[in-house]
């Protein structure tokens, strides 16, 4: 799948493995936010922003509108499609998620 997007990736190299990234500082560079006043959780719903921005489903407005997240502003929200790579659970719980994904896949 090829993606569109304004920002660069950068590489981080792990036990030989090159590893690609966003890094979420590019918002910042390019003047579009201040991302150090963000916290974590919009900080990971940002990079995850950024990794699917393709200019269809996920496009630089929705990339401006976490970047510029505004717990006092409620009202300027738009939806922005979730799309996560990966999901962290507790031990107990990962069991009945994987089969309830397993009985949607089948109903899709």
């Amino acid at each position: 799948m090829m993606t569109m997007t304004m920002f660069d990736t950068a590489t981080l190299m792990i036990n030989g493995e090159e590893i690609h990234y966003y890094p979420i500082k590019a918002v910042e560079d390019l003047g579009i936010a201040k991302i150090s006043r963000l916290p974590y959780s919009i900080k990971i719903l940002l990079e995850g922003v950024m990794r699917k921005l393709d200019g269809r489903i996920i496009n630089e407005n929705h990339v401006k509108q976490v970047a510029n997240w505004n717990p006092e502003s409620p009202n300027d929200l738009i939806e922005i499609p979730l799309m996560p790579s990966s999901i962290v659970l507790q031990d107990f719980t990962g069991i009945a998620v994987a089969v309830d994904l397993a009985a949607l896949r089948t109903a899709m």
